[in-house]
């Protein structure tokens, strides 16, 4: 028999492990490490700090512990280069230094951060103390030695190269040459460290009072220094050669180049406004104001103690802010006014960059000038310009109107309060105040202001009239309001407002309990309209209670004398009519009133298209819709009334579209097809109509058709309806193009789809 062949067992083909990152097969305290290593990379230092910090208490060997001692050092270093104050960054590093004392390159930072705090004794102990730890480190030898000759200490040529020992050679010559020494100029033929020896040989010559040639071989210099710092401080005593030579231009061009370049040492800061006050006092005397402003422009900040510089400027700036101003160029002025303001705070600019941005319509740039103009008031009263309290008081209450004008009312009521502050027993100023806190739905501080108002003058009607309307919005008191409206319509019975006021706090009573019996509610009522005999708010709400308890005779007999007494009021008399529509009993007196209200003046087709509105809603007899729609036309025949008869139906059937009455819409279409058929008020219903059914394109065509033809026959009011009706769906604001949109329209027709709508209709 043969051998069946065996067969090979095949190895299972199982998924490769993924390859781990380094970080992910760190565990432990050395995952501590390399998050830390990675936030210090990425300059998050607080958050290194917490997470090193954090690894301290965890860790179980010798070896990790020093570990991190030694990053949490290095995160105080880094903490401590990113300071600009000195005294924390000092702070920083000596905690890096508690972690790892002596730690050379800590430090070295350390004598770096100590001289620039002036502290150059100190500094000099930590190089040394580096450079006896670290012979090898390249140049601390020459720095230690540098900063040794810069105390007047001595040093040592031990350890430098001939270029070095040249160089300091050089410096002590300069900087401190022998007290026997001959007065004369060193010439510089020896190699020393950096490529411009002309700079070498000029302070030379200067130190030793030869100025010849000083400024041609510094320029040489400058041309030559190739390092930012170098070239800065050559800048510098180019200028001071020029100066020697009585050129202040030059002296000026190379000192600004030395600042640009960040030459900020207190001895150059001092030389350097010397000469910007020299320079600046002598424009002033000749009145070279812009002259002065280039100067400005170019030395930039000053120091505020710097008095003569700082009011110089300031005094130039205004000066040419003025004439600005005179031309009528105050945006010109106000920039010029604003840098004046910088330079010196003073009262008089303040004021005129107020008036400047005031005149710009910048009202919150202008309140904050008059603010500061108000704080650097004088506060003697010697004073030739002081003001007293009435003029601090208008002051406040301006700039509190600059503040309303840009909408920063927080701000106008604190300058308000300030103002009130002042005025003492100013009334008019407290209202204002308490009209703002109003508006601003701070209702306790109104009412605490309304008090003092109130304390000053108890029978101040406009305080009153705040109150009230202030117990009726917050408090809800409708009591205590009714008491005030009565008071105050004791101290002017004509009031229109506190009638107004009254009559709503009745109203408010009869409403105030939805259980209080209907005979009750009449008997308040006829209490109330006492108080105001015929008002039409009152007299209405009575005459509902009189139809709701069936007495509709009193109703009628009420509305009648309500119009009556007030025949000329086109708001009573819709409420009146609308009210007398309820009451089926009676058409005569409806048509009577139909006849007085024709009497009122201005009236308007909008009259009766809200009659039309509240028929429609209260669902009353539609025979009324045709004949208001019918009076609406007829006072197009008034001069004042822009409506046509188009526009009016067309305005008709769109509350026809609004409440969704489909059948009135159809019918009054026909009626449009018939009395103005070419005046596109048809294509705009039918637009409408098409609207109604998702047929958004059709909708769109009939839309520019009604509108051409609108504006052919000059109806105003008939294209602005259909402009607005095109806006519906049309935003001029939108970049997406007409077809698209009504595409998305007619696609969802029943709002904005969701995500998951839209995605399926993407590619579309």
């Amino acid at each position: 028999m043969s051998r069946k062949p065996s067969r090979k067992r095949r190895k299972s083909k199982s998924k490769p492990k993924p390859k781990l990152s380094y970080a992910q097969r760190l565990s432990g305290v050395s995952a501590t490490l390399h998050e830390t290593r990675k936030l210090l990379r990425d300059g998050n230092y607080d958050r290194a700090l917490a997470v090193i910090e954090n690894a301290e208490s965890r860790c179980s060997k010798p070896e990790e512990y020093e570990a991190v001692q030694r990053l949490k050092a290095e995160t105080y270093l880094q903490m401590a280069l990113t300071q600009d104050n000195a005294h924390l960054r000092l702070q920083q590093i000596d905690a890096a230094l508690n972690l790892i004392p002596n730690a050379p390159r800590l430090r070295f930072y350390r004598g770096l951060t100590l001289w620039r705090m002036g502290k150059q004794h100190e500094a000099c102990k930590e190089f040394d103390a580096v450079a006896a730890d670290k012979p090898d480190w390249l140049g601390i030898t020459y720095l230690c030695q540098l900063s040794r000759l810069a105390l007047g200490l001595s040093w040592q040529p031990m350890g430098l190269s001939e270029a070095e020992a040249n160089t300091l050679h050089l410096v002590q010559d300069i900087a401190h040459p022998p007290q026997h020494a001959p007065s004369t100029a060193l010439q510089i033929d020896l190699p020393q460290l950096g490529d411009v020896p002309e700079l070498w040989q000029t302070l030379s010559d200067l130190k030793h009072g030869s100025h010849a040639g000083s400024l041609e071989q510094l320029e040489r210099a400058v041309q030559k220094a190739e390092n930012q710092e170098i070239g800065a401080i050559t800048n510098y005593y180019v200028g001071v050669a020029a100066l020697h030579d009585g050129d202040t231009n030059t002296a000026q061009g190379a000192w600004l180049k030395a600042r640009a370049a960040g030459l900020a040492t207190p001895w150059f800061n001092d030389n350097f406004f010397a000469l910007q006050r020299l320079l600046v006092i002598d424009l002033a005397r000749h009145e070279r104001w812009s002259d002065i402003v280039a100067i400005a422009d170019d030395v930039g900040e000053v120091d505020q103690m710097d008095k003569i510089l700082a009011e110089s400027f300031a005094l130039a700036y205004n000066h040419i802010g003025h004439e600005y101003a005179r031309q009528g160029l105050w945006a010109k002025a106000a920039d010029h006014w604003e840098k004046a303001f910088d330079h010196a705070g003073d009262r008089q600019i303040a004021q005129n960059l107020a008036l400047a941005k005031e005149a710009l319509q910048d009202w919150g740039q202008a309140a904050e000038a008059w603010r500061d103009m108000i704080r650097r008031r004088p506060r003697k009263q010697s004073h030739t310009e002081y003001l007293d309290d009435n003029q601090v008081a208008a002051l406040w209450h301006h700039t509190a109107t600059c503040y309303q004008r840009a909408e920063q009312l927080e701000e106008a009521i604190t300058c308000l309060k300030h103002a009130s502050k002042y005025a003492g027993d100013d009334i008019d100023i407290r209202l204002e105040l308490v009209d703002s806190l109003l508006y601003n739905d701070q209702y306790e501080a109104a009412e605490n202001e309304l008090e003092r108002v109130l304390t000053l003058e108890p029978d101040h009607i406009e305080a009153l009239k705040r109150r009230a309307i202030l117990l009726m919005a917050w408090g809800g008191w409708p009591q205590e309001a009714i008491t005030i409206w009565k008071r105050i319509l004791a101290l002017a019975p004509d009031d229109v407002e506190a009638q107004e006021g009254l009559a709503d706090g009745h109203i408010n009573m009869a409403d105030f309990s939805s259980r209080m019996p209907e005979s009750q509610r009449i008997s308040y009522l006829e209490t109330a309209l006492e108080d105001l005999p015929g008002h039409p708010s009152l007299s209405i709400k009575l005459a509902k209670a009189y139809r709701y308890d069936g007495q509709s005779e009193k109703a009628v007999e009420l509305m009648r004398q309500s119009f009556y007494t007030h025949p000329l009021d086109s708001r009573a008399a819709g409420s009146i009519l609308h009210e007398l529509l309820h009451i089926d009993d009676d058409e005569d007196i409806v048509e009577e009133i139909i006849l007085q209200i024709h009497k009122i003046d201005s009236l308007l087709p909008g009259f009766w298209f809200e009659q039309i509105n509240q028929i429609l809603y209260c669902e009353l007899e539609e025979y009324w819709i045709e004949r208001f729609v019918d009076e609406a036309i007829a006072l197009t025949e008034r001069p004042y009334v822009r409506y046509t008869q188009a526009s009016i139906l067309a305005e008709v059937c769109e509350i026809f579209y609004e409440q969704d009455e489909i059948d009135h819409l159809l019918r009054f279409r026909d009626r449009l097809r018939i009395e103005a058929p070419q005046s596109g008020a048809v294509e705009f219903v039918e637009a409408r109509l098409a609207e109604e059914k998702r047929d958004f394109r059709k909708a769109q065509r009939l839309l520019k058709t009604a509108r051409r033809l609108a504006r052919r026959t000059e109806d105003p009011e008939l294209v602005r309806l259909i402009e607005e009706c095109r806006a519906e769906y049309e935003p001029d604001s939108s970049n997406m193009p007409d077809d698209l949109l009504l595409r998305l329209m007619e696609l969802f027709p029943d709002g904005p789809p969701s995500p998951e709508d839209l995605e399926a209709y993407f590619d579309d």
